[in-house]
Order: C-alpha cells, then sequence, then structure tokens
C-alpha cells in the first residue's frame, strides 16, 4: 500500500491488490486511510497445481476456479455497497497479463508501470489463454518463461478480483513489496514512524478489527465536546482528555469477535494490542473505559476494574459514563448529531441536539445510557432536540438505580 501511495497515489475509495504465489494481499482505503486488510489463499502457484493439471485448463476447472475465488473473497470480505473509484494491482502475474494485453494493442513498452488494465479486454485474453498450450503460450509476446504455467489461473483470480469488487479498471504498479518495504525502512532510519501518532495508532488498530470508522469518529467527537464542555462537573486529571479520545477510537473493536457481549471483547484486544505511544498503563486504563461503553455498570468484581487502584476505578467510570452518553448520541450510526448545548442547572444537566433531520433516534439512544453518567456525577440528564421542543414531550434518561440486592459499584467500599 505504501508502494502504491507512492507509485501512483491512492485518492479517494481505492483498493491494492498484490497477486503472489501463495496468496493475494488485499488493502481498502478511503483518502489515503487504511480501512480494511486481508490476505487470500489465491496465489497463482497454489490455484495452478489445484486447476490447472491438464493443458490446456479444462473448462469445468476454470468454472470451478473462478467459483472458488467468488467463495473465498466473499468468505474474506466485509460486504462494502460503495463503489471502489481506483484498483491498483502489483505482482509478477498481473505485470505478465498487463504485458500481453499491451502486445495485443500493438503497444512496445519498457515498462508496465501505471499500464491500465482494462476488464474487457481481460476477459478477451482469458477466453483465449485458457485454450492454450504451454508451448502456445511460450511464444506469446510480452511472457516470460517463468509465467508460462501459472498466468492462465492468474488471469482468472484477477478477473474474479475486479469482478467481485466491482471495477473495470485496473492500474498496474510494477513496483509493488520491495518498494513498500523500502520505503517503510527509509522513514524509520530518518526517525519518521508512521504509527508515533498515538491517535493514528489507535485508528489503524480500529481499521485492522474492521470497526466503523464513521461511527467511532463520531462518538470520538461528541465524547470530547461532553468532556470539554462540562470540565467543572469531570474534574479531569492530566491525561484523560486523550485516554477518553483513544476509548473511543476503539469501543467497538470487540465486533470483530462477535456481535454479542462485543464490549467485553473491546476489552480484550485493547488489553493486549501494541499501540505504539501508549503506555501499558494507558492501555489497561483505555480497555476498561472501552468495556463500560455498553452492557453493565462497573463493579470492583469486574475483570476491567478488579485490578485497578481504587483511584483508578473512579478515573475509568468517569470517563466511561462521558463514552457510554456519546455512544448512545449516534445510535443510528448516521452521524446526525451535528452540535450539542450543554445547559448545567444545579442537579439537572440538559442536553439539546441540533443536527440532521429527525433526532429521535439518537434522543432515545441518549436516554438510555444516562446511567452511568447519573450515577457517578450525581446529577438527572435530560436529553432532548433543541428545535423548540418542550422537555416534557422528549423520552428522558432511563435513571438507574442500584439494586438492593447487590450495592456494588466501582469499588466494595462505595455504596452511594
Amino acid at each position: 500500500f505504501l508502494s502504491a501511495e507512492e507509485s501512483v497515489g491512492v485518492p479517494g475509495r481505492c483498493a491494492v491488490i498484490d497477486l503472489g504465489g501463495g496468496s493475494m494481499e488485499i488493502v481498502r482505503a478511503t483518502d489515503g486511510q487504511v480501512t480494511m486488510i486481508a490476505s487470500v489463499p489465491l496465489g497463482v502457484v497454489a490455484m495452478s497445481e489445484r486447476y490447472h493439471q491438464i493443458d490446456p485448463m479444462p473448462k469445468s476447472e476454470h468454472r470451478r476456479l473462478e467459483k472458488h475465488v467468488r467463495r473465498t473473497l466473499k468468505a474474506a470480505l466485509p460486504e462494502d455497497g460503495e463503489p471502489l473509484g481506483l484498483l491498483i494491482g502489483s505482482g509478477g502475474t498481473i505485470a505478465a497479463v498487463a504485458a500481453l494485453i499491451a502486445a495485443q494493442r500493438k503497444q512496445n513498452l519498457t515498462s508496465m508501470h501505471t499500464f491500465e488494465i482494462r476488464r474487457a479486454e481481460l476477459i478477451h485474453l482469458l477466453a483465449s489463454l485458457v485454450h492454450t498450450t504451454a508451448a502456445e503460450r511460450s511464444v506469446m509476446k510480452g511472457l516470460s518463461e517463468n509465467r508460462i504455467d501459472i498466468v492462465v489461473s492468474g488471469a482468472v483470480v484477477l478477473d474474479q478480483t475486479m469482478r467481485f469488487l466491482g471495477v473495470n479498471e485496473l492500474i498496474v504498479n510494477s513496483r509493488g513489496m520491495r518498494e513498500g518495504l523500502i520505503i517503510d525502512v527509509l522513514a524509520r532510519e530518518r526517525g519518521v514512524d508512521v504509527t508515533a501518532d498515538r491517535m493514528q495508532a489507535a485508528r489503524d488498530f480500529a481499521r485492522e478489527c474492521r470497526a466503523d470508522p464513521r461511527h467511532a469518529e463520531q462518538v470520538r467527537r461528541l465524547a470530547l465536546e461532553l468532556f470539554d464542555g462540562l470540565k467543572p462537573l469531570v474534574r479531569p486529571e492530566p491525561g484523560d482528555r486523550e485516554l477518553l479520545e483513544g476509548a473511543a477510537l476503539l469501543h467497538d473493536v470487540g465486533y470483530h469477535i462477535a456481535y454479542e457481549r462485543h464490549h467485553k471483547h473491546s476489552y480484550h484486544l485493547i488489553s493486549y494490542a501494541e499501540l505504539p505511544g501508549f503506555t501499558a498503563h494507558e492501555l489497561s486504563l483505555i480497555a476498561s473505559i472501552a468495556r463500560y461503553h455498553s452492557g453493565a455498570l462497573p463493579k470492583a468484581r469486574h475483570e476491567a476494574m478488579h485490578d485497578l487502584t481504587p483511584s483508578d476505578r473512579e478515573r475509568v467510570a468517569r470517563l466511561a459514563a462521558i463514552l457510554r452518553l456519546a455512544d448512545g448520541l449516534d445510535r443510528s450510526r448516521g452521524q446526525r448529531v451535528r452540535s450539542l448545548h450543554i445547559e448545567m442547572e444545579g442537579p439537572r444537566l440538559t442536553l439539546r441536539l441540533e443536527g440532521e433531520g429527525s433526532l429521535e433516534v439518537e434522543v432515545h439512544g441518549a436516554g438510555r445510557k444516562t446511567d452511568l453518567f447519573e450515577a457517578v456525577f450525581g446529577v438527572r440528564v435530560l436529553v432532548c432536540e433543541a428545535a423548540g421542543r418542550d422537555d416534557s414531550s422528549v423520552p428522558l434518561a432511563v435513571r438507574w438505580q442500584m439494586d438492593e440486592d447487590d450495592p456494588e459499584f466501582l469499588t466494595s467500599e462505595r455504596k452511594d
């Protein structure tokens, strides 16, 4: 991806693939920010050994290989309804296919770098390739000797990948993986570590876990807006804002494991993550904060709280209360809330929401997630739309009540 970014450019929504002998690597990105990484066992050598044992390739094996590629991609890649604007490909087989198409165009090129492969031309090339023998392919202009036995399967994989991704053109990056490694090494030698930015490291990890980046950024924005607007109530410690920001970006990574109990999965994933810029203690706090964005309220016996000091438990509870409320404010995951009006009047906190269209879902979602906030800060939270509604007509926050049979909250000593 670094090589494609440097050599070709990766604007808008794009994907980068590298087709090797044992596997194919796929990276999706939006405006240069990686959103998905996958490695699929569709390498050209492996596919040739499995489906191209008879030359020419039998029609039945051709169809089996096509079906196998589609099934493998469907199982490995999350559904993404938005179309790609660009596909970039690297690897020897992709360069070989490009050379064959260039020969058909009667173009005498010294390099395939930035050559455009049109899927229509690839389909026509494939229609002839599958009927050829190795001897016939050996005299094809542009095809090197080490690609004769694997180019047919490689062309099938490439064709089905373009079909699956919904693109009609691919730009060849002839520099590929080795240039990417060189770029990475040089950057590190110069002291420029692309993951040195703590929040960028958090975003990168969230993308690896396929978390929804738009929801995460919206929760981050709203959580920080609440934090900044309620400092007299929150009484933050140094570093609290960064802990909250990190937890907001990472709170949903647990969906990568399972939908059920995803908040607990988030806790474990963050706890064991290697995020440059964060200390082990900070990651422990961030994991605990993220754990309580959903589910039960904090208790000392919980795994996420058990090993923390009493002061850290209080700290986690304060920041988790804000995160929990911010998450409710994007209940629809449509990023509809554009701004918050925070009004503090005695023991009553009113949040008036402004945004696009009806915010009824967001009002309801936030109202259901005020429980921890009310318990920690001792205030009543009301959530409503700002557009001239009377508070009485809007669903109010569901207030948390202590279970008399289990009064433990935060620490075994605190029962208020």
